[in-house]
């Protein structure tokens, strides 16, 4: 576990992509034929960068960006996404209730944020997406794709799972875990446009 939190903590770009598993024709199911999203991962320390994604907004209009964080808990260990709040050193991601942390936090960037768009799904049409789905990490040994819905005026940024609770997890302002099935989730999507909106 040492060396995974090594590896997210670099200010290096890496390449990941999260091909969809719904495949109808030898040309969907062709992954190679398509550009590799390009996003990584930097080391947080309470300084937003600029090419940070925005994630969503807080009430007041604060924006708020994806963090990544490693989670220790009692029986296991996650490498989830959450919400970073830019007057705020630490990270709030969903696990096992609210996790908070400063410690191996990092924040998603990119340099070429207009191939990236939010798709609203439920949870039973995750499968159905046949862009890149952005991994923010792992939970319980899947893929925790990044994910945000809006409660009570926040745009909150959480972690969507597809095989053990189907759905997207997020801490509420109440510090509360919820799980929602309606909400939208991050793709990679290439296009000429020049910003990733926030709304």
């Amino acid at each position: 576990m040492l060396f995974v939190a090594s590896v997210i903590l670099l200010s290096l770009k890496v390449v990941v992509a999260a091909p969809t598993t719904s495949c109808n024709t030898s040309d969907s199911c062709n992954s190679q034929s398509k550009p590799l999203p390009n996003y990584y991962w930097r080391k947080y320390e309470g300084v937003i960068p600029k090419d940070a994604i925005p994630g969503g907004y807080t009430p007041s209009g604060t924006i708020t960006y994806i963090g990544q964080v490693l989670a220790i808990g009692r029986s296991e260990n996650a490498l989830i996404p959450g919400t970073i709040h830019p007057d705020k050193e630490d990270i709030v991601a969903p696990f096992d209730g609210a996790f908070r942390n400063k410690q191996y936090v990092a924040i998603l960037c990119t340099d070429r944020p207009q191939d990236f768009k939010w798709r609203q799904v439920s949870a039973d049409e995750v499968y159905l997406i046949k862009e890149y789905l952005v991994v923010g990490g792992y939970d319980k040994n899947e893929p925790a794709f990044i994910g945000r819905v809006s409660y009570f005026n926040h745009l909150i940024v959480g972690k969507v799972l597809m095989e053990t609770l189907t759905g997207l997890k997020i801490v509420t302002p109440k510090d509360i875990e919820a799980r929602l099935t309606k909400f939208e989730i991050l793709v990679y999507e290439p296009t000429t446009s020049s910003t990733l909106a926030v709304e």
